[in-house]
């Protein structure tokens, strides 16, 4: 049983919506919704399609070293920006 009530083939135009809304930058779950089909569904229509793939919602697993230059980083940008708040104090 299909879970879309019309049938279990995707049409012409619900093929041509998905590549609009896909193009606009709606997620797959609102593509589901508008379109009547479950985001899996959607999902697998898009590949299929071959439309252009997209990054994942899902935050990665963050490198320890990585998060260590991070906080480096930020560390001498906070350093900077004091420094250039002083600066300005004492100018005016």
């Amino acid at each position: 049983m299909a879970i879309n009530p019309r049938s279990e083939y995707w049409t012409a135009e619900e093929d041509r919506r998905l590549r609009i809304l896909w193009e606009a930058g709606w997620s797959t779950l609102q593509i589901a919704v508008t379109i009547g089909r479950s985001k899996s569904a959607v999902c697998g229509r898009a590949r299929r399609l071959e439309l252009p793939k997209r990054g994942t919602p899902i935050p990665q697993k963050i490198c320890p070293d990585k998060v260590h230059a991070f906080r480096i980083r930020q560390r001498e940008i906070d350093a900077a920006n004091k420094a250039a708040r002083e600066e300005i104090a004492r100018a005016a």
